[in-house]
């Protein structure tokens, strides 16, 4: 609790709750990747940014941050565009709608197998 309270202390509370509509739009932006090893990534470098900055009090360096949050987030929404042109095959991870063979071993559908 002293930590959000010292955030808030040195942030405003409007630029709070700007921080933190900033961390809900990278982690939205992040969630949108296709690949599974690409979209944890993001996820999980978003959230460690945000908690690693956290129990920040000079206000400088929390303007810096939230400086280059943005430009991480333009970084997230531009890869995830063009991840989108250039789609991959899924990984086994990331659905289990692929065939069964033997005992669970799950093998890859492709298209010649019938989607």
């Amino acid at each position: 609790m002293a930590v959000v309270s010292s955030l808030k202390q040195a942030v405003g509370k409007k630029d709070m709750s700007s921080v933190i509509h900033l961390y809900r739009q990278s982690q939205r932006a992040a969630r949108q990747f296709l690949d599974y090893n690409f979209r944890e990534y993001a996820i999980r470098r978003t959230r460690e940014g945000y908690r690693s900055h956290m129990g920040e009090t000079e206000a400088a360096k929390i303007k810096e941050f939230v400086s280059d949050a943005h430009r991480q987030l333009e970084v997230i929404r531009r890869c995830t565009m063009v991840a989108r042109l250039y789609p991959t095959e899924q990984l086994v991870v990331q659905g289990m709608s692929g065939k069964q063979k033997g005992k669970g071993d799950i093998m890859r559908q492709t298209e010649e197998e019938g989607v």
